[in-house]
């Protein structure tokens, strides 16, 4: 069993064998494992068969693309139904996305540096970079005139790692009565003053100091679907808080409820294929084959799954064990919780 789970999971057998052999043992052997995966194999077999596939003689590479086409029917239905064709421009299609978002999302506040103590930051740490962008003659004009947490959101790109670097550690000398509960917020970063510039790989951009989070607005976005621009701000809020974080994309459009139970389901063929949404999409987005397909929303999930399911079991047996996470992004590696360190958290991103 552990050698399907490692091949999913795209991590090495022993780690996996050796963190899941922790888990049973704390809970009694229960064979947790054994089950999810009997359980993930028959909702699979299900959903090859409603994309009309034969669940018994289907390649990874026509699962795969029969994926990538339902996607992109269901994110076509859901622009028709918000008034979007190819004409729609991008700020536009982030607008309509912003509020798919609000609609979708629920979030707990968090911790942010209140916004005096912001601006003050950047009065000190003048983001001269951006200044020039949004042709302002001065920082401090800049400052008064423009939302703040745009200015940290862009900042983060176009500024140095010098003036990064500064600007984290000027607040981080903040004290606790400098900072305040506030809800998440998302920015659109208007395309005509992003022009040609460059954003990360993940297109999307957050600041846990300020509690903000963007879409990148990269050549490579102007025509993606207002469902995919959806499902990247989606992923950028919950890293922000994961553990305060839900959502519900069924309620944007009947299209979206085939997906909904496809979170942490993952083929166990030569080539696994996620069926997690965020990875269609982002598979879809950037034109991947099989081979370079991503899958670690579907990996996070189905480990969380799996931890999950061992945490239930430990508190009915009044033996808790350890909250364990593990992120299954690519940039960074990353390791399996050991045997003494399953409390340990990964966090890395495509």
């Amino acid at each position: 069993m552990s050698k399907t789970l490692s091949r999913m999971l795209d991590k090495s057998e022993k780690e996996i064998a050796a963190s899941v052999s922790k888990l049973e043992a704390l809970c009694g052997f229960p064979s947790e494992d054994v089950r999810l995966m009997a359980e993930e194999k028959r909702k699979l077999r299900t959903k090859i068969e409603q994309l009309g596939l034969d669940s018994d003689d289907t390649t990874d590479e026509e699962l795969y693309h029969s994926l990538r086409a339902r996607f992109e029917r269901d994110s076509q239905m859901l622009d028709k139904a918000l008034g979007v064709d190819d004409g729609t421009k991008l700020d536009d299609r982030l607008n309509k996305a912003i509020q798919l978002v609000n609609h979708a999302a629920a979030t707990d506040e968090v911790w942010v540096v209140k916004n005096s103590f912001a601006k003050s930051a950047l009065i000190k740490n003048p983001p001269k970079h951006i200044a020039k962008l949004l042709h302002y003659r001065s920082v401090a004009s800049m400052i008064k005139r423009q939302d703040t947490a745009e200015i940290y959101l862009a900042g983060s790109v176009i500024e140095s790692a010098t003036w990064q670097k500064n600007i984290s550690k000027h607040l981080a000398k903040l004290n606790a009565s400098q900072y305040e509960l506030r809800p998440i917020k998302i920015v659109n970063l208007r395309p005509n003053r992003r022009a040609g510039l460059d954003g990360p790989s993940s297109h999307t951009v957050v600041n846990r100091q300020i509690g903000a989070v963007a879409v990148w607005p990269s050549k490579e976005l102007s025509s993606a679907s207002v469902l995919c621009l959806t499902l990247l701000l989606l992923e950028g809020m919950r890293s922000l808080n994961p553990e305060g974080y839900t959502e519900a994309l069924d309620e944007l459009s009947p299209a979206l409820r085939w997906w909904v139970d496809t979170g942490h389901l993952i083929s166990d063929g030569e080539q696994p294929v996620s069926l997690n949404l965020k990875d269609v999409a982002l598979n879809h987005l950037k034109g991947h084959n099989l081979t370079h397909a991503v899958r670690h929303h579907g990996a996070r999930s189905l480990w969380d799954e799996l931890a999950n399911r061992y945490q239930k079991i430990s508190v009915a047996l009044s033996d808790k064990v350890p909250d364990i996470q593990v992120s299954f992004d690519q940039d960074e590696q990353v390791k399996l919780p050991t045997s003494t360190e399953l409390a340990e958290e990964y966090a890395t991103s495509e």
